[in-house]
């Protein structure tokens, strides 16, 4: 079954659907938060989930579900962030270094997805949404611009930048991105988060 009819069946009752709708989404909504929120990536994935469930007529269908559920897991981590700095979080400016733990609680495989995590967490957090909704995701700029709730433009722009910070803390830390990684590949060699 499609989102849509699995949607559809839930808001007429049928609880299977919506099991069916929280599993086929569940692992992608909790590697959204793991890069961004290691210690509360299960409590955030369940409130995004808790979110959809109260939400869940809301829900138009004039984009997909899953741009849907991205754009209730991107409002439940800023309210997250907003909580832990008392109201000066800026997603524009604040990093995930900015406001939480340390990139080596983030992982503890191969130095280097610990020096790349680290410095992806460097870049402001709406440039790491935006990029790990790009390659980890695999979302479009147009399904992005809807998560994050800016013109189609603006998300290309934000890529562009996102790309160009990354790559600079890269080449500033020693990290080669051209062998073996390069950005487009950066997301299927940090298997831990899949």
């Amino acid at each position: 079954m499609e989102d849509a009819e699995l949607l559809e069946a839930w808001r007429q009752g049928d609880t299977s659907a919506a099991d069916q709708l929280i599993r086929k989404h569940f692992s992608a909504v909790q590697r959204f938060f793991r890069n961004k929120a290691w210690g509360d990536c299960e409590d955030l994935t369940q409130t995004t989930f808790e979110r959809c469930v109260v939400g869940r007529d809301r829900f138009e269908g004039r984009s997909s579900f899953r741009t849907y559920l991205f754009s209730v897991a991107r409002y439940v981590l800023f309210e997250h962030y907003r909580g832990k700095k008392a109201g000066a979080f800026d997603p524009a400016h604040s990093s995930v270094i900015d406001i939480d733990a340390s990139p080596s609680q983030i992982v503890a495989g191969m130095q280097w997805q610990q020096t790349f995590l680290g410095l992806l967490r460097e870049i402001p957090v709406e440039m790491q949404v935006v990029l790990e909704l790009y390659y980890w995701e695999g979302l479009r700029t147009h399904e992005i611009a809807e998560v994050v709730d800016v013109p189609r433009g603006t998300v290309k722009s934000r890529l562009h930048h996102a790309r160009l910070q990354l790559r600079k803390r890269c080449e500033q830390n020693g990290l080669e991105m051209e062998q073996p990684v390069s950005l487009p590949g950066w997301a299927r060699d940090l298997e831990f988060a899949a």
